[in-house]
């Protein structure tokens, strides 16, 4: 707390820039505050993840987990980790037996419950007021979009959000690129399974915080990230995604608050990678590294994944696993083409895309404004999508092929913009 006292202490009459320095000290000061309450709060748990070397099998984990005095619950073979039961023993402990009685095993994390979405999604008060004024900037020619030539068999009657807009979506459909066969896998609070606009591009879903029930989205936020990626435009209220008939893999690692364990994110993604899938879109966060997460995202990008992941919205340094090895983040701008006040910013921005007063599909067959790096990242996920569907061999290839296809936008740094906003019409099938 002293060290926080003393981030804030700002006196009004030094410097002719107080009131921004203030502001700044202040923000910094209570995303510190933030930390220090999570690091404090990282509690022991008797569930525990054991963290592998890759090519480790299955017989070893099980053998070198109950060596180190655990119960097997689950086994990860995609990401290389398995979730124990280690009653009675600390991370600590059981850390220091890992040399003498697991040789295969690299780590231990506690199987910690956070909010992971806190980090990554900004409601907006006035949010129906302040898309309804986007949309009508845009037709009015107020902000200024790519042109692109009209898109074929699209529902004319359809809601076409800035954001796709801006992002140049109809060119790329008007030349075949639209998604169509690319599996995209989803790691959030699940997907309104019937929602009209959805229904029809989900191939398959998956329920990790509870084996028993559907996937089906208690949150919305989920529902929300779907309808960016791959929303069909269905009848009147629909609204199109930025790859309208991508394939939908349903992950859902998060409760209806927004929370999930660790264990939850790692299932999740070790299904998605199980389901070859090709696009992985995280638009959740964390202030701090958590190696099984960690973990997780290199082993679904060495499996030749794009795994684009949400960059924070505390407006200062990217947040985790987007700051992970393997992770593409993305960074949020509104629709005048400037940085999203709350968006993250750092050396490990890739892209920015639209972020701010965002439009898309929600929980109940219903649509809601939502804004965050949680809304930028799904419209990167789905120009991945296109970059696959025009011949991306891998991951890194589709981040490629998107890199070449971007532009900077004027007036932000590198760190607030990565390679800049990708433009889908200049995504080129090889």
């Amino acid at each position: 707390m002293g060290l926080f006292l003393k981030a804030f202490r700002v006196r009004p009459w030094e410097g002719r820039n107080s009131k921004e320095e203030f502001m700044r000290k202040f923000t910094a000061a209570f995303a510190f505050a933030a930390l220090f309450a999570v690091l404090a709060n990282a509690a022991e748990t008797t569930t525990k993840l054991v963290l592998f070397k890759a090519g480790t099998t299955a017989q070893q984990r099980q053998s070198q987990i109950q060596a180190l005095g655990g119960r097997l619950i689950a086994d990860y073979e995609f990401v290389n980790e398995s979730l124990a039961d280690f009653s009675n023993k600390a991370v600590g402990d059981v850390r220091a037996m890992l040399p003498s009685r697991a040789p295969n095993a690299t780590g231990v994390e506690n199987n910690e419950t956070l909010n992971w979405l806190n980090a990554v999604y900004a409601p907006l008060p006035a949010a129906a007021q302040v898309v309804g004024q986007a949309r009508r900037n845009i037709d009015e020619g107020a902000v200024s979009t790519p042109a692109f030539s009209e898109a074929k068999s699209v529902d004319a009657s359809a809601q076409m959000p800035w954001g796709i807009a801006r992002v140049n979506a109809k060119s790329a459909w008007a030349r075949g690129l639209d998604g169509s066969g690319v599996k995209v896998g989803i790691v959030d609070t699940g997907i309104d399974l019937s929602h009209p606009d959805l229904a029809g591009n989900i191939a398959a879903s998956y329920n990790a915080v509870n084996h028993d029930i559907s996937a089906n989205d208690d949150h919305g936020h989920g529902t929300h990230v779907a309808g960016i990626i791959a929303g069909m435009g269905a009848g009147e209220d629909g609204v199109f995604g930025v790859a309208p008939k991508a394939r939908i893999y349903a992950a859902k690692g998060l409760d209806a608050k927004g929370s999930g364990s660790v264990n939850n994110i790692v299932d999740a993604i070790n299904w998605t990678i199980g389901q070859k899938v090709k696009v992985i879109n995280m638009s959740l966060g964390a202030p701090r590294s958590l190696a099984a997460v960690d973990q997780a995202v290199k082993s679904a990008h060495d499996a030749g994944i794009a795994v684009i992941c949400a960059a924070g919205n505390n407006g200062q340094a990217v947040n985790y696993p987007a700051a992970s090895p393997g992770a593409t983040a993305i960074a949020a701008s509104d629709s005048s083409d400037n940085i999203a006040s709350f968006s993250s910013r750092g050396p490990q921005i890739v892209f920015i895309a639209p972020g701010k007063a965002i439009y898309s599909s929600f929980k109940g067959g219903q649509y809601k404004t939502m804004s965050g790096t949680s809304m930028a990242a799904p419209h990167a996920a789905g120009l991945a999508a296109l970059a696959v569907q025009a011949g991306a061999a891998d991951g890194d290839a589709a981040v490629e092929i998107m890199k070449s296809a971007a532009s900077k936008l004027p007036n932000l740094s590198q760190d607030e913009q990565g390679t800049g906003l990708v433009d889908a019409g200049k995504i080129s099938k090889k």
